[in-house]
């Protein structure tokens, strides 16, 4: 990805007016895009939408409620059409996202996880725990249930000395306690995966 000069200035954020008319062609585009083409879509018009969230103008959040049903009703069935993690995982993390995009995010980060393959979620799961702690209680539950399903997935009979390796960095701080109290709480409630 390239680097912007020192020399230019950041762009001027939009006006409600301006979103709204991009968030209209973005769900043109969704809408009239093949399921052969929605997953590139969706890297861009996902973080960008719930973003959007953000704004305090009505008619640019029910523009968002529309993009994100459109996209429900596209993707709920069709767990091969990948959403963009990262880019959601990213946006969810940026220190001045709103409590709404935060919320919105880790609804569809826990969609995007399931749709990864075995190996990505092993990869990927020990990471997510990092900082948990600072999460917000309910978010804090999702990532966990994330984590877990992914351990009982992919590593019910052995972890990989590598993903091993990530566990053991988290397991002597907060983050690995959380697990840890999560998992027996699992226990001893009989709902363990």
């Amino acid at each position: 990805m390239a680097e912007p000069s020192s020399g230019s200035s950041p762009a001027p954020p939009l006006s409600d007016a301006e979103r709204e008319e991009m968030l209209d062609r973005m769900l043109t585009r969704l809408a009239l895009a093949d399921d052969s083409k929605l997953e590139g879509l969706l890297s861009k018009i996902l973080p960008y939408s719930i973003s959007a969230l953000a704004s305090p103008s009505p008619s640019v959040r029910k523009l968002v409620m529309e993009i994100l049903s459109h996209l429900n009703k596209r993707v709920k069935h069709q767990l091969e059409i990948r959403l963009p993690l990262l880019e959601l995982w990213k946006v969810y993390g940026e220190d001045s996202t709103p409590p709404i995009v935060r919320n919105f995010c880790i609804v569809y980060i826990e969609m995007a996880f399931d749709r990864l393959s075995s190996e990505e979620k092993a990869n990927l799961a020990p990471e997510f725990m990092s900082n948990i702690g600072k999460l917000p209680l309910q978010h804090q539950y999702i990532i966990l249930r994330i984590v877990s399903k992914v351990i009982g997935e992919c590593h019910s009979s052995r972890i990989d000395e590598t993903i091993g390796d990530k566990y053991r960095m988290i397991a002597n701080d907060e983050n690995g306690q959380a697990l840890l109290e999560s998992r027996i709480f699992q226990l001893n409630r009989g709902s363990l995966l």
